[in-house]
């Protein structure tokens, strides 16, 4: 079951998983945020917030895109989740873009912003079927 519901949004899988797994990286009891392009990041928040936000972010999303089409609401979870992370990763791309916008950090986490507004986007593409589905059968 698995496999087939992640074989339909690979993209969103792989994006969920890697954000769970740099929130694991950057949660854990070292320092992996030293570098001066984390300045303005670690002056919004510690970098054990970071690492769990991005964690608990990244496991909703992989589980949103795992139970995707078994219950109503999951594509709407899908929508919360890719939105969320698309802020967040937004919020990395603001903070190393003021101490270096030049920094390849810029380019790498732009791109993650990209990727999960392209899964916003097939989200809310599966929540207005629902929402479609739901008013056709109201008018029938």
């Amino acid at each position: 079951m698995i496999v087939r519901h992640t074989r339909k949004r690979p993209m969103e899988a792989w994006l969920g998983g890697f954000t769970a797994l740099l929130g694991v990286w950057i949660a854990l009891p070292s320092t992996s945020m030293g570098s001066v392009g984390y300045f303005e990041l670690l002056e919004m928040q510690r970098e054990l917030f970071w690492g769990l936000l991005f964690m608990a972010i990244g496991v909703a999303h992989v589980v949103s895109v795992i139970l995707n089409g078994l219950r109503w609401w999951t594509p709407f979870a899908r929508s919360f989740t890719a939105f969320s992370m698309a802020v967040i990763y937004g919020a990395w791309v603001w903070g190393f873009a003021l101490v270096n916008p030049s920094s390849t950090a810029v380019f790498l986490y732009g791109a993650f912003t990209i990727a999960s507004v392209q899964a916003l986007r097939a989200a809310l593409f599966d929540a207005a079927k629902k929402i479609g589905a739901a008013c056709a059968g109201i008018y029938e």
